[in-house]
């Protein structure tokens, strides 16, 4: 019960409203936002987000910076979203021509 009520308000927050629609009548966008509900709602030690403000609307990216800056664990995070890694990330890893730099900080 409380992984589905954990489920819904994360679905709501990505723009579900509502939880009957099939996935294949789901757009692309909406497939992407559902993937990433599904990988909010497990714990994990280390989670990866391949752009996850990509087809979002201004209110789920307040929320996902929210929902990500409350949880434990780690981050890897690959946007071009600037102002969404200044509110979640307190390191940068840059990686370049096959070398890594570390950042303390946001963006």
């Amino acid at each position: 019960w409380q992984v589905e009520q954990e489920a819904r308000i994360i679905l709501t927050k990505l723009g579900f409203p509502e939880m009957d629609q099939k996935v294949d009548m789901l757009s692309g966008g909406q497939k992407r936002r559902l993937a990433l509900g599904q990988a909010l709602l497990y714990p994990c030690d280390l989670l990866l987000l391949d752009e996850p403000t990509n087809h979002l609307d201004e209110d789920s990216i307040d929320w996902l910076e929210s929902y990500l800056s409350a949880r434990q664990g780690g981050l890897l995070i690959s946007t071009h979203d600037r102002y969404f890694l200044d509110s979640v990330c307190n390191g940068i890893l840059e990686l370049s021509n096959r070398r890594m730099y570390q950042y303390d900080g946001n963006y």
